[in-house]
Protein backbone atom coordinates (compact mmCIF):
# COMPACT_ATOMS: atom_id res chain seq x y z
CA UNK A 1 0.00 0.00 0.00
CA UNK A 2 3.18 2.52 0.51
CA UNK A 3 4.19 1.66 -2.36
CA UNK A 4 0.95 2.53 -4.55
CA UNK A 5 0.75 5.67 -2.01
CA UNK A 6 4.26 6.50 -2.77
CA UNK A 7 4.04 6.04 -6.69
CA UNK A 8 0.63 8.27 -7.06
CA UNK A 9 2.08 10.91 -4.90
CA UNK A 10 5.51 10.91 -7.62
CA UNK A 11 2.56 10.83 -9.97
CA UNK A 12 0.65 13.56 -8.97
CA UNK A 13 3.79 15.77 -7.94
CA UNK A 14 5.72 15.26 -11.69
CA UNK A 15 2.09 16.58 -13.35
CA UNK A 16 1.36 19.53 -11.04
CA UNK A 17 5.84 20.47 -12.11
CA UNK A 18 5.20 20.05 -15.60
CA UNK A 19 2.05 22.86 -15.42
CA UNK A 20 4.07 25.18 -13.49
CA UNK A 21 6.84 25.23 -15.75
CA UNK A 22 7.46 28.65 -17.58
CA UNK A 23 7.57 28.80 -21.25
CA UNK A 24 9.31 31.05 -22.82
CA UNK A 25 8.47 33.62 -25.21
CA UNK A 26 3.99 33.03 -25.52
CA UNK A 27 1.55 30.64 -24.71
CA UNK A 28 -2.15 30.29 -26.02
CA UNK A 29 -4.89 27.67 -24.09
CA UNK A 30 -8.26 27.79 -24.95
CA UNK A 31 -11.57 26.00 -24.59
CA UNK A 32 -14.91 25.19 -26.47
CA UNK A 33 -18.29 25.14 -26.39
CA UNK A 34 -21.61 24.93 -28.61
CA UNK A 35 -21.84 22.43 -31.69
CA UNK A 36 -21.41 21.53 -35.35
CA UNK A 37 -21.47 24.40 -37.57
CA UNK A 38 -21.92 26.46 -33.67
CA UNK A 39 -18.64 26.53 -31.85
CA UNK A 40 -17.36 29.26 -29.75
CA UNK A 41 -13.67 29.10 -28.57
CA UNK A 42 -12.46 31.40 -25.60
CA UNK A 43 -8.93 31.89 -25.80
CA UNK A 44 -6.50 33.07 -23.05
CA UNK A 45 -2.55 34.57 -23.80
CA UNK A 46 0.09 33.93 -21.61
CA UNK A 47 3.30 36.30 -21.63
CA UNK A 48 5.93 34.31 -20.58
CA UNK A 49 8.59 36.25 -22.20
CA UNK A 50 11.48 36.79 -19.57
CA UNK A 51 11.71 40.27 -17.73
CA UNK A 52 15.15 40.72 -19.30
CA UNK A 53 13.20 41.38 -22.53
CA UNK A 54 10.11 43.89 -21.79
CA UNK A 55 8.02 43.30 -24.76
CA UNK A 56 4.31 43.12 -24.20
CA UNK A 57 1.86 41.45 -26.52
CA UNK A 58 -0.13 43.72 -28.54
CA UNK A 59 -1.42 41.41 -31.65
CA UNK A 60 -2.33 37.35 -31.91
CA UNK A 61 -4.11 35.03 -33.95
CA UNK A 62 -5.37 31.76 -34.52
CA UNK A 63 -5.42 30.08 -38.11
CA UNK A 64 -9.79 29.51 -37.60
CA UNK A 65 -12.27 31.17 -39.84
CA UNK A 66 -14.60 32.91 -38.23
CA UNK A 67 -18.34 33.86 -38.22
CA UNK A 68 -17.63 36.80 -35.78
CA UNK A 69 -14.40 37.92 -32.84
CA UNK A 70 -14.76 39.60 -29.71
CA UNK A 71 -12.04 40.41 -27.03
CA UNK A 72 -11.01 42.25 -23.84
CA UNK A 73 -11.39 46.19 -23.93
CA UNK A 74 -9.50 47.99 -26.03
CA UNK A 75 -8.52 44.63 -28.49
CA UNK A 76 -9.79 44.42 -32.03
CA UNK A 77 -10.51 42.56 -34.94
CA UNK A 78 -7.13 42.36 -37.15
CA UNK A 79 -6.67 41.22 -41.05
CA UNK A 80 -5.90 37.55 -41.46
CA UNK A 81 -1.92 37.87 -41.57
CA UNK A 82 0.34 35.24 -42.75
CA UNK A 83 3.60 35.04 -40.92
CA UNK A 84 5.51 33.44 -44.14
CA UNK A 85 6.00 37.37 -44.91
CA UNK A 86 8.14 38.16 -41.86
CA UNK A 87 10.05 34.50 -41.51
CA UNK A 88 7.04 32.39 -39.83
CA UNK A 89 5.34 29.09 -40.69
CA UNK A 90 3.13 29.59 -44.25
CA UNK A 91 -0.22 29.88 -41.83
CA UNK A 92 -2.69 32.46 -42.66
CA UNK A 93 -3.79 33.30 -39.61
CA UNK A 94 -7.90 34.56 -40.35
CA UNK A 95 -8.87 35.21 -36.68
CA UNK A 96 -6.16 38.15 -35.26
CA UNK A 97 -6.77 40.64 -32.37
CA UNK A 98 -4.62 43.93 -32.07
CA UNK A 99 -4.37 46.17 -29.59
CA UNK A 100 -3.31 49.37 -30.90
CA UNK A 101 -2.17 51.05 -27.21
CA UNK A 102 1.17 48.76 -27.59
CA UNK A 103 2.80 49.48 -24.10
CA UNK A 104 -0.52 50.70 -22.01
CA UNK A 105 -1.91 48.88 -19.70
CA UNK A 106 -4.61 46.88 -22.29
CA UNK A 107 -1.34 45.37 -23.58
CA UNK A 108 -0.37 41.94 -22.19
CA UNK A 109 2.99 42.57 -19.90
CA UNK A 110 5.51 40.18 -19.02
CA UNK A 111 4.70 37.26 -16.91
CA UNK A 112 0.72 38.03 -17.39
CA UNK A 113 -2.11 36.46 -19.47
CA UNK A 114 -5.18 37.53 -20.60
CA UNK A 115 -8.54 35.63 -21.15
CA UNK A 116 -11.34 36.71 -23.41
CA UNK A 117 -10.40 36.44 -26.41
CA UNK A 118 -14.03 34.45 -28.19
CA UNK A 119 -14.60 33.62 -31.92
CA UNK A 120 -17.91 31.95 -33.62
CA UNK A 121 -16.57 29.03 -34.98
CA UNK A 122 -18.75 27.95 -38.12
CA UNK A 123 -17.38 24.46 -39.00
CA UNK A 124 -18.54 21.34 -38.07
CA UNK A 125 -15.76 19.98 -36.25
CA UNK A 126 -13.10 21.29 -33.95
CA UNK A 127 -9.92 20.74 -35.66
CA UNK A 128 -7.39 18.79 -34.17
CA UNK A 129 -4.34 21.53 -34.17
CA UNK A 130 -4.54 24.85 -33.89
CA UNK A 131 -1.59 27.68 -34.83
CA UNK A 132 -1.17 30.59 -33.06
CA UNK A 133 0.97 33.74 -33.93
CA UNK A 134 1.95 36.65 -31.71
CA UNK A 135 3.77 40.01 -31.85
CA UNK A 136 5.47 41.52 -28.61
CA UNK A 137 6.22 45.32 -28.27
CA UNK A 138 9.21 46.76 -25.71
CA UNK A 139 7.27 49.50 -23.95
CA UNK A 140 10.43 50.63 -22.12
CA UNK A 141 13.27 51.77 -24.09
CA UNK A 142 13.63 49.81 -27.63
CA UNK A 143 15.22 47.06 -26.24
CA UNK A 144 16.12 44.31 -28.81
CA UNK A 145 14.69 40.92 -27.96
CA UNK A 146 17.41 38.81 -27.02
CA UNK A 147 15.52 35.33 -26.01
CA UNK A 148 14.50 31.85 -27.73
CA UNK A 149 11.52 31.31 -29.64
CA UNK A 150 11.16 33.90 -31.91
CA UNK A 151 10.71 34.20 -35.70
CA UNK A 152 11.30 37.45 -36.71
CA UNK A 153 13.37 39.66 -34.59
CA UNK A 154 12.87 43.50 -35.46
CA UNK A 155 14.86 45.61 -33.36
CA UNK A 156 11.72 45.41 -30.48
CA UNK A 157 9.27 43.73 -32.04
CA UNK A 158 9.62 39.75 -31.92
CA UNK A 159 6.49 37.68 -33.14
CA UNK A 160 6.24 33.98 -31.83
CA UNK A 161 3.97 30.93 -33.17
CA UNK A 162 3.21 27.77 -32.09
CA UNK A 163 0.01 25.23 -30.87
CA UNK A 164 -2.34 26.56 -28.71
CA UNK A 165 -3.99 24.23 -25.92
CA UNK A 166 -7.42 22.67 -24.91
CA UNK A 167 -7.45 23.61 -21.60
CA UNK A 168 -11.12 21.40 -21.78
CA UNK A 169 -11.69 20.55 -17.84
CA UNK A 170 -12.63 16.78 -17.38
CA UNK A 171 -15.95 15.77 -16.83
CA UNK A 172 -16.75 14.51 -12.95
CA UNK A 173 -17.72 11.62 -14.05
CA UNK A 174 -14.50 10.71 -15.53
CA UNK A 175 -12.48 11.84 -12.51
CA UNK A 176 -15.25 9.95 -10.59
CA UNK A 177 -14.16 6.43 -12.80
CA UNK A 178 -10.41 7.47 -12.23
CA UNK A 179 -10.99 7.56 -8.56
CA UNK A 180 -12.87 4.45 -8.55
CA UNK A 181 -10.28 2.82 -10.27
CA UNK A 182 -7.47 3.52 -8.15
CA UNK A 183 -9.66 2.48 -4.89
CA UNK A 184 -10.23 -0.82 -6.63
CA UNK A 185 -6.62 -0.72 -7.29
CA UNK A 186 -6.02 -0.58 -3.58
CA UNK A 187 -8.09 -2.64 -2.50
CA UNK A 188 -7.10 -5.39 -5.07
CA UNK A 189 -3.58 -4.82 -3.64
CA UNK A 190 -4.55 -5.21 0.09
CA UNK A 191 -6.57 -8.44 -0.65
CA UNK A 192 -3.43 -9.77 -2.24
CA UNK A 193 -0.93 -8.83 0.78
CA UNK A 194 -2.83 -10.79 3.45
Amino acid sequence: MKKITFFGFFLFSFLIAQNAMAVPGVEVDYIYSGSPGNYVFDFTVYNNIANSNPHSIYAWGVNLTNSGISGPADWYPGSPYNTANDGGWNITYDSVWKNLSLGLPQAIYPGNSLSGFTLNYPAANVPGTIYFFAFGWDYSAYVPYAGDGSFIHYINNPGFQGIAHNTAVPEPTTMLLLGLALFGLAGVRRKFKR
